[in-house]
């Protein structure tokens, strides 16, 4: 049913049915991401715990971690909502990690079980 609707489309043409979505359609870089890349909060964050990353975060990946929040990497989008909303700026992209503060990236991969 799918295919003779496709077909009757002029949108569409018979082979978009056996290409990944991502290649019909322009789908937003935040919804196309990597598994393995996520976000780092660093040390900035510690006894300061502001809660505005949190808020904005789409699927809820930033844990209260005790002295400061921590982003699971299975569950970041990659998205970078959180980066604006960080108060004191400690949110970062694994790889612009700010020299001084790769620990935070171990810590955040060793907290998770990753």
């Amino acid at each position: 049913m799918i295919r003779d609707a496709a077909k009757k489309s002029s949108r569409f043409h018979s082979t978009d049915l056996e290409r990944p979505l991502t290649q019909v359609m322009a789908v937003p870089s935040a919804v196309c991401h990597t598994p393995d890349m996520t976000h780092i909060i660093t040390s900035p964050c510690i006894g300061t715990k502001d809660q505005a990353c949190t808020e904005v975060c789409p699927v809820e990946c930033i844990y209260d971690a005790g002295e400061m929040y921590l982003i699971h990497p299975d569950e970041c989008i990659d998205c970078g909502a959180c980066v604006p909303a960080c108060p004191v700026s400690a949110i970062f992209p694994e790889e612009d990690v700010p020299a001084g503060e790769e620990s935070f990236i171990a810590r955040n991969y060793e907290f998770f079980g990753v």
